[in-house]
């Protein structure tokens, strides 16, 4: 009897620490929460997959993809779009910073150097705003989780008993 209620025990022990945990696996996947999988493709980004839905999600960055995935763990719809927004828009930043970069460079009059290097400035400013806001998402998303580990409840999580 003692033994069934120790594999009982450790079997609800393991269910809920799949629940919480995130880790990257053997084969440098990321697992989060036993439900989604974050892969590295090899055009440098991260595909997000959940055993829930078929399709995938494409993210630009790895801290992106997993505060995504925090957040959907939430159902925070809204904020599921608006990181997915943010992290497409940081990328395109990345490509129109580097090309008015390459204008300044081939420019060999001096007002157009001074236009593209006023668009390069509106560009990094734009740039910068972007990174706020998803730092914003990513300082609730790890709030959040430590929450989950210090067994406060929040809006779908239960605090953890262990007798361990």
């Amino acid at each position: 009897m003692s033994n069934k209620i120790n594999h009982l025990l450790d079997n609800k022990f393991i269910s809920t620490l799949q629940e919480l945990i995130i880790f990257k696996d053997e084969i440098g996947v990321y697992q989060l929460f036993n439900k989604y999988s974050i892969t590295k493709t090899k055009e440098d980004s991260y595909r997000i997959t959940t055993n829930t839905w078929a399709d995938s999600k494409i993210f630009f960055s790895l801290k992106n993809a997993v505060t995504w995935c925090i957040f959907d763990k939430r159902n925070k719809i809204c904020e599921l779009n608006k990181i997915e927004e943010l992290d497409k828009k940081l990328s395109g930043m990345d490509t129109i910073i580097q090309q008015h970069s390459n204008l300044i460079k081939k420019s060999k009059k001096a007002e157009d150097k001074l236009i593209f290097l006023n668009k390069l400035s509106e560009d990094k400013i734009i740039k910068k705003r972007i990174l706020k806001e998803l730092n914003l998402y990513e300082i609730e998303s790890t709030a959040w989780q430590m929450n989950r580990f210090s067994g406060n409840t929040d809006n779908n999580t239960k605090k953890i008993n262990t007798i361990y």
